[in-house]
Order: C-alpha cells, then structure tokens, then sequence
C-alpha cells in the first residue's frame, strides 16, 4: 500500500463536537460534480504520463460529522495483533449476507444498521459488514437522481459521488449508528502514484481520511477510500483494495 501521512490526527479524547451527522451549506466550495472531479484526475498524470491519481477525498464537506465523540476510549496500543481477533476465511458469512443486502435499506439508517448487523457475534463482524457493505456501492454509477434527502445513507452516498462529502464520514456515520467507537482522521495518502521527491504541493493535494474503531479492546485502522478504489494504473474494472484484486478486501483492518 502506498504510504500516507496525517496532518491531523484526531486525539478520541480530544471531543472536540458530538453528534453523528449535521448537512452544512458550505461557502466557497467548487461546483464540480464527483465525475467532473474525478475527470480532472485522470487528466492529471503527472511526469510519468500513464497513470490516473488514485480518488482523495474532498477538502471541503457538505456535511459536519464529528471526527470523534464524547466518552471514547483513550488512544493505546492493542494487545492482540489482526491475526488474533480476524480471519477473511471465517467472514465470508458476513461478506455474503453484506452484498445481499436490499437497496431499500439505504433509505433508513437504523435499518440498513440492523440488517447489517443483527446476526454479527462480535463488534469486529459488525465493522467488517459495515465495511463490505459500503465498499460494494458502485457510487459513480449509481442513479441517485430521486434521492433529495441527505441525512440518509442513500443521501451521503450521493454527496460522496459529487465530491461533496468523505467515504472516511461516511464510514463513521455508519460505524457510530451500530454504537462502535469510530474517529475520523485527516491527512494526505500517497498513492502508487507518488515518487519520493514530489513537491509538497504535490502531497497536498491528496486529501484522504482514515477511520480508527475501538474493537476487540483496542484502536484499529480503516482506510476505506482505498479499500473502494482501484490501484492506480493497475485497475481491473472493479472496487479493488490497493494490495489486492480481491472486490472485498481480506485485510480490511490494519494493526
């Protein structure tokens, strides 16, 4: 996976608003929609000429969701490593069921939640679930056109299509609704198609945010931009995890 760096790592103590998700009008943004946004991208090649950028998030959101909540537990180490607590092989239950899951659902948070995690044993099933499910939707494709209300996960999904709000939101929208523990950081990912040495402009322009979720008693890592997009110049035509040609990646959850 390529590197990437946090500009603002978000303290779970440090609360610094409560609440799940607020719709925002939002001065001075751009009026580009996701596929306008993500043509520029592919325009931009860089020195090397071949390759797209792989997708960032946007800078500016449509809606105010909180980056962690009050009463989290505080920032340690986790005692056991991935292997201990997750194993790709015994989820794909979980994985099935996530990809069967009624479009209708998305109409309703509480109960897409409930569908996606009312047969899940442990709070690391429900992630993975959330994860599988939010991964599989096919955003720029999708016919959002009926769609007016935002505060959905139909809506949110609409708002990341147009480049107006973050998967890394999104996931802990969607994470805090079944009750995990989940923060939202910020930074810069650079993807396979940074060079060492790029100019800082460069490395600020890619926007990303990674999610962190309390589970099996410690703090994990979630990337799910780059768990939803392809490699960059090496895309089979599907959501792909960076590592892996795999549609739902194994290793969804770095330690």
């Amino acid at each position: 996976m390529g590197c990437g760096s946090s500009s603002e790592a978000s303290d779970p103590n440090n609360n610094e608003k409560t609440g799940k998700q607020t719709t925002k009008p939002v001065p001075s943004r751009s009026n580009k929609t996701g596929q306008e946004t993500g043509n520029d991208q592919n325009q931009n090649k860089g020195e090397r000429g071949a390759l797209p950028i792989l997708k960032d998030e946007p800078e500016i959101e449509d809606v105010d969701v909180a980056k962690t909540e009050a009463g989290y537990p505080a920032v340690k180490v986790p005692t056991e490593k991935r292997d201990a607590i997750f194993n790709a092989s015994k989820m794909k239950h979980i994985d099935e069921k996530a990809k069967q899951t009624p479009a209708d659902k998305a109409n309703d948070y509480q109960e897409l939640i409930t569908h996606l995690t009312s047969f899940c044993k442990t709070d690391v099933e429900k992630v993975r679930s959330i994860f599988c499910w939010m991964t599989c939707q096919d955003v720029d494709n999708a016919d959002y056109s009926s769609v007016t209300d935002s505060d959905t996960p139909l809506g949110f999904l609409k708002l990341i299509r147009d480049h107006r709000a973050s998967k890394g939101s999104f996931f802990a929208v969607l994470c805090r609704h079944a009750n995990i523990p989940c923060v939202i950081i910020n930074g810069y990912g650079k993807s396979v198609s940074y060079d060492v040495g790029d100019p800082d402009e460069k490395v600020m322009t890619l926007n990303n945010n990674w999610n962190a979720v309390y589970v099996a008693g410690g703090w994990r890592l979630v990337f799910p931009l780059w768990a939803s997009s392809g490699v960059v110049g090496h895309s089979s035509g599907a959501y792909t995890k960076v590592e892996s040609k795999d549609p739902i990646p194994g290793n969804f959850i770095h330690f």
